[in-house]
């Protein structure tokens, strides 16, 4: 199957379940046929509330999340939390569309990102 026919059938299985319990799993597990990833996860951040954990697939090499974690402080320096909740700007995006200058040299960058093995 092509890319394009894939890509149209992942759309339309997860727009279909729009509003219902399975929307995330869908769209999570069809990003993975898209794209090679060994861990997808979504979160959908809240404006007055904590980020909620809606998908996560155990990243293979190390077979458990750290989100449970990140979700009770580290996200406050996370470039996608902050362009979600402080620069009003959604998407999906690369890690080097939302993060500031310099923020591989962050310290945040250097524990939180490295002791996940999270890579862009």
């Amino acid at each position: 199957m092509d890319a394009l026919t894939t890509f149209s059938r992942v759309v339309n299985e997860a727009t279909s379940l729009l509003g219902e319990s399975g929307f995330a799993a869908a769209l999570g597990n069809g990003m993975r046929e898209l794209i090679e990833a060994d861990d997808v996860s979504l979160i959908r951040y809240l404006y007055a509330d904590p980020p909620v954990i809606e998908y996560n697939l155990p990243p293979k090499r190390r077979g458990k999340t750290t989100l449970g974690r990140y979700i009770k402080g580290p996200l406050l320096l996370d470039p996608f939390y902050r362009a979600a909740q402080v620069d009003d700007c959604f998407g999906v995006f690369r890690l080097s569309a939302p993060a500031a200058s310099g923020f591989r040299e962050s310290e945040y960058f250097r524990t939180w990102h490295h002791e996940c093995g999270l890579q862009d």
